[in-house]
């Protein structure tokens, strides 16, 4: 299976999925990974570097089919791509709070002959740095938790300007001029979520499990890609917005042996 991006400047960009052929080739990778563990009976720190290269990354766009003067006769076009990074984990595992922070600092690009001249350029997933931390507090029954994120803008590309031209039978063809390929950001993705849950038991064989969960309680509009309109001058840019505040409720059923030998294992 292949994941292929799915160049949309207007819509937004997509993924989607398609199995390797004769014409798309399979996807390889080479990952080389090094890191350092100090883990200590109440805390750990975990710190790892890493080094991927891909071969055969796939691109679908309508925009390239027509490349220095050749028709390619396809819409999909085959790259390579890379990515390296740094990451970092600080863990408390004892007492009544637990919990954790991570921090990644990466790049990632990708290569194509037909795009932007074979310069090397952002791939749609670079996120150059994300911040996360998680926090769990045993009150008793119950369990209080918390989660915190904060990323980077991710690229896109936008179109930056739009001409038309006179053909000799009259008609008008239009055309859109974009930026050079994912050199646009995104504004931050940020959110905070809580939660609580609690344990009822009950005088049978198994405990109730209830808890409460509140998404992105600050109710951020994280941009997830932007639309443009250019049948208007100046063109409309419209932020189509990820989910915004949703609680939640959850029902747990658990058989009271099964509880028991969980606990056991985490003792």
């Amino acid at each position: 299976m292949n994941r292929v991006e799915n160049e949309d400047v207007l819509q937004g960009s997509r993924d989607f999925w398609l199995l390797a052929d004769t014409t798309l080739r399979a996807q390889g990778s080479t990952h080389v990974i090094a890191g350092l563990l100090f883990d200590r009976p109440a805390w750990a720190l975990n710190i790892e570097a890493y080094d991927k290269t891909l071969d055969n990354a796939t691109l679908f766009s309508r925009r390239y089919r027509q490349a220095f003067g050749v028709n390619t006769g396809s819409f999909f076009f085959t790259g390579d791509g890379h990515a390296r990074g740094l990451e970092f984990l600080l863990e408390k595992k004892r007492g009544s709070v637990t919990g954790w922070a991570a921090y990644t600092l990466m790049k990632a690009t990708n290569r194509f002959d037909e795009v932007d001249g074979g310069r090397a350029f952002p791939s749609s997933l670079d996120q150059r740095h994300e911040l996360k931390g998680f926090g769990s507090w045993q009150l008793g029954k119950w369990d209080l938790s918390a989660v915190g994120v904060y990323g980077s803008g991710r690229p896109y590309t936008a179109p930056i300007a739009q001409y038309q031209i006179k053909l000799l039978d009259g008609r008008q063809q239009t055309y859109v001029n974009v930026s050079d390929k994912n050199s646009q950001r995104l504004p931050s993705y940020q959110r905070a979520d809580v939660a609580a849950s609690r344990i009822f038991e009950t005088k049978g064989s198994f405990d109730w499990r209830v808890g409460l969960s509140l998404y992105n309680i600050l109710n951020r509009r994280n941009v997830s890609f932007r639309k443009f309109d250019l049948s208007t001058d100046p063109i409309v840019v419209t932020d189509v917005a990820q989910l915004g505040f949703t609680p939640s409720i959850d029902v747990k059923l658990t058989w009271r042996a099964q509880r028991e030998r969980m606990t056991e294992i985490d003792r």
